[in-house]
């Protein structure tokens, strides 16, 4: 059975409490009579006849009424459901009528009146009805077809009663007898009206099986199960009477009547109440979407104008009259064009006959900003805008006119221009960027194609702009930026192209060139002009420029590959002085070639772990004990073999691949130290740190990371060599990283010490561990006065300031005896041991022993090398190699 529904929808929400309490009392009630010995005044016939008569014919009108209500419906499809109770209950009150018409002491009908005659037609009333209402609840709430199907369920219940009173009236013989006077009413009539009673308590068992807890909220369900409750009680009623004019005969009719009301209250509530109800509330919704209507149109931030379907304006919402100037009242019949003059931005055209034509063409036309159309007011006012003019219809499809929306776009137009505009502009200096430049170099080639002359397209970086912002602050610095980019656009022409690409990196695009000895007059004096001062304020700054040209079409690239070209002669620029131009050439291009793929196997053997460390050990030679080892990076090439530093670090120093190399190293150091540090050998692994790494951003993120992935390798053990040169760049930055550093614990050594500006102001402000002397001072101070000088110098003001020493570099047995007559105890160096794979380290620990002839030299050498140039004399008293 498919899911049952007895009412579209709840139309009401009473207390089920006052349903409780009536049909409490009318139980009660019934009880009261059924135990206590009642009697009333009506008993005699000649009384009771004329209450009869009023209680059926009032039983007859409901019935009536529940047929009228119910058939004649205010819905747009009738109910199956009601339609069979509607024609149950014109049934119901013909069979009422001859009921009560063949009652005992009525006249004459058609055959003489009888108790039994009027039983009959009482039974098959009551089980037409008790059918018919188990009958509604089964078929559920589902629409008849056609009206056709109505009449024919009508027809149904008529022949059903046309045949009832065929029998009753006819043939009375055929029927069992139901009462017998003197003895009151017989078994069958008992057995059919418990069977009654059954059918009616099955029906309320179903409508409940079938609502559940809707009965709650759902009126008609709520009436039909009361109306099934009072029947049950009537029919009850009609099971104990012993005589037609007893208390259970007169009760059992006032229950019917009672349920006979609301039976007709629930189909009043389906066909009337809540049809009523219904367009009620959808009067109100007309009305609330009528103002509604109102209130949006004139809330609306678009102007609306409707017209006929003449083009006059019928309507025009508040924002319409504020962008065309017009009321309202003094636009309504004027045509439209009269009203809305649209024309394009461009042109300057207006645009004619829109309601016409969307009316005409039966479409809708949109407009948007792309067509640059501008709306000019009453006041000659211009406000951007997009518009759609579309055709309205009725519900028969009918043109009645045209609508036409209006949004005033003039900010988002101005805003689109301005983002347009930045797009293509740096807004500092207000000149090109790369992305409008990309485009004009385009435009310059074809041009210069077409005129068969150069262009010339020139990549300019400031000389010594870094010093400037470094020591004035960026503000003085884009000052001084504004005034290269004015000196620039009065230098060049006016058909020629200044850009800025970021930073001091400028463009040039120079057309119109016949000559070379042009190109050189251009640019010389472009760097004339960049190099005159400038007066930025209180400042007078002097600076310079590095150009790199390449010319087209002699250079017959496109658009990244010349500015790839200039960029590249700039550098060669830089490298030749700068303050000078130079111009692109093809080796140059090779070489820039042949590093990028040089650069990019590097980085291939990176990722392919063909990347190893070697270990040098570090020893006092004093004490002759391993202090540490500095780990030194090799390329396990496949082709070329164990590869030096020096053989291909140099690629990766101006690139980021620097970056990941050092972050490898200090990986693969860190994993060492924890094996080494497990094994109980506490040796201090040294690993240089390249410049770019220590000024990248993630320069701590990525020793913090690494380092948590290594938790066996204490940070005590770990030393970070910074080159001198490095660190006197930038002395504060270099500063603040290396006390976080020794605040993790980690060592920090100065490599290289002595080879860049080594001064005591330096030396105060650099708090390092270690002073590494420069192994270039270390291997010539057996030959020359002045590097032995300097390495006694460099111990000499490490002592005052309480800093270790170590020196790289001592590639004999004499280089160990004279640092050690210095006073230098700590060395490394192949006259130590060379460079060895970690897993020949322990091995050779295991084995070393310290050459004895580091510390026997005669006790009269004190002060040898020092200021005398002997050296001869000196290595043949101290027997070294």
């Amino acid at each position: 059975m498919p899911p049952y529904r007895l009412t579209p929808s709840a139309i009401s929400n009473k207390s089920w409490q006052p349903v409780l309490w009536l049909l409490s009392f009318l139980s009660a009630v019934f009880l009261l009579v059924w135990l206590l010995p009642v009697s009333h005044p009506f008993e005699r016939l000649a009384d009771y006849l004329p209450l009869h008569t009023t209680l059926e014919t009032l039983s007859v009108v409901l019935a009536v009424l529940i047929f009228a209500v119910g058939w004649h419906a205010y819905v747009p499809s009738r109910a199956i459901n009601v339609v069979v109770i509607a024609c149950a209950f014109l049934a119901v009150a013909l069979l009422d009528l001859g009921h009560f018409m063949s009652y005992s002491g009525m006249s004459e009908f058609v055959t003489p009146a009888s108790s039994d005659k009027a039983i009959h037609f009482w039974l098959a009333a009551r089980f037409i009805a008790a059918a018919a209402l188990l009958a509604s609840i089964l078929t559920g709430w589902r629409p008849v077809s056609t009206l056709r199907a109505c009449y024919l369920i009508a027809s149904v219940f008529i022949a059903y009663t046309a045949l009832a009173y065929w029998l009753i009236l006819l043939h009375p013989g055929v029927l069992p007898q139901t009462f017998v006077e003197g003895s009151g009413i017989t078994p069958f009539k008992t057995a059919a009206e418990y069977l009654i009673v059954l059918i009616n308590i099955t029906s309320a068992a179903l409508l409940f099986l079938f609502m559940g807890s809707r009965i709650r909220d759902n009126e008609y369900a709520r009436n039909l199960l009361v109306a099934l409750s009072i029947m049950v009680l009537s029919e009850l009623c009609f099971t104990l009477y012993t005589g037609v004019t007893d208390k259970f005969n007169l009760l059992g009719h006032l229950y019917k009547i009672i349920a006979y009301f609301f039976l007709y209250k629930a189909i009043f509530v389906v066909n009337v109440k809540a049809p009523y109800e219904k367009l009620r509330q959808a009067q109100n919704l007309t009305s609330i979407e009528s103002e509604l209507a109102h209130i949006t149109l004139n809330s609306i931030g678009d102007a609306i104008i409707t017209t006929d379907y003449d083009g006059s304006i019928i309507m025009m919402n508040p924002v319409a009259e504020a962008l065309t100037g017009w009321t309202r009242k003094e636009a309504a019949g004027m045509p439209l064009e009269s009203v809305l003059n649209i024309i394009n931005q461009v042109t300057r055209k207006p645009l004619q006959q829109l309601a016409y034509s969307a009316i005409r063409d039966n479409c809708t036309i949109v407009d948007d900003v792309n067509n640059h159309s501008v709306l000019v007011s009453r006041d000659s006012k211009e406000y951007s805008i997009e518009f759609s003019a579309s055709p309205m219809r009725n519900n028969e499809g009918y043109t009645l006119g045209c609508v036409l929306v209006c949004h005033n776009i003039t900010e988002k137009f101005q805003l689109m221009e301005q983002i347009s505009w930045q797009a293509g502009h740096d807004t500092l200096t207000h000149l090109p960027n790369r992305t409008l430049l990309s485009d004009r170099i385009g435009q310059a080639i074809a041009h210069a194609q077409r005129q068969e002359h150069l262009l010339l397209v020139c990549f300019m970086d400031l000389d010594g702009f870094k010093a400037v912002n470094d020591l004035h602050g960026h503000d003085l610095g884009d000052k001084l930026l504004i005034e290269v980019a004015r000196r620039l656009l009065n230098v060049v022409r006016s058909d020629d192209t200044v850009s800025r690409l970021g930073g001091d990196e400028f463009v040039l695009l120079l057309s119109e060139i016949s000559t070379m000895d042009e190109v050189d007059m251009l640019l010389t004096r472009i760097l004339e002009e960049m190099a005159c001062p400038y007066l930025i304020g209180q400042q007078t700054l002097k600076i310079s420029a590095s150009i790199g040209a390449t010319i087209f079409p002699f250079d017959s690239s496109d658009t990244d590959t010349l500015l790839r070209h200039a960029d590249q002669a700039m550098y060669q620029a830089k490298q030749s002085g700068r303050n000078r131009f130079h111009l692109f050439d093809a080796s140059m291009d090779l070489q820039a070639h042949e590093h990028h793929l040089q650069l990019t196997r590097l980085q291939q053997a990176l990722i392919q772990n063909e990347l190893r460390l070697f270990y040098q050990p570090k020893v006092n030679l004093k004490t002759s004990k391993i202090i540490g080892m500095e780990a030194l990076l090799r390329w396990q090439h496949p082709e070329r073999g164990l590869l030096a530093p020096l053989d291909f670090l140099h690629l990766a120093e101006d690139s980021n691949l620097i970056v990941d190399i050092g972050n490898w190293v200090l990986g693969a150091a860190l994993h060492q130290i924890s094996v080494w540090h497990a094994a109980g050998h506490d040796w201090t692994v040294s690993i240089n740190i390249a410049a770019r790494q220590l000024q990248s951003h993630e320069f701590f993120t990525n020793l913090n990371s690494i380092m948590a992935r290594n938790p066996g390798a204490p940070a005590n053990l770990l030393e970070l060599e910074i080159l001198e040169s490095t660190a006197l760049e930038d002395l504060e930055h270099v500063r603040s990283i290396i006390l976080a550093c020794q605040n993790m614990g980690i060592s920090i050594s100065l490599d290289d010490f002595g080879s860049g500006y080594s001064s005591l102001a330096y030396l105060r402000l650099l708090p390092v561990n270690t002073l590494k002397i420069d192994q270039s001072f270390v291997r010539d101070m057996l030959d020359d006065e002045e590097d032995c000088a300097l390495v006694d110098g460099i111990l000499q003001m490490a002592r005052v300031f309480k800093r270790e020493v170590i020196a790289e570099g001592m590639e004999t047995a004499a280089h160990g005896a004279l640092l050690l007559k210095l006073g230098c105890n700590m060395a490394q160096g192949n006259g130590i041991a060379r460079a060895m794979p970690s897993e020949e380290v322990p091995q050779w620990a295991a084995q070393f022993k310290p050459d004895p002839r580091w510390q026997n030299y005669p006790a009269a050498l004190v002060g040898w090398g020092l200021f005398t140039s002997k050296t001869t004399k000196v290595q043949s008293e101290l027997s070294l190699e």
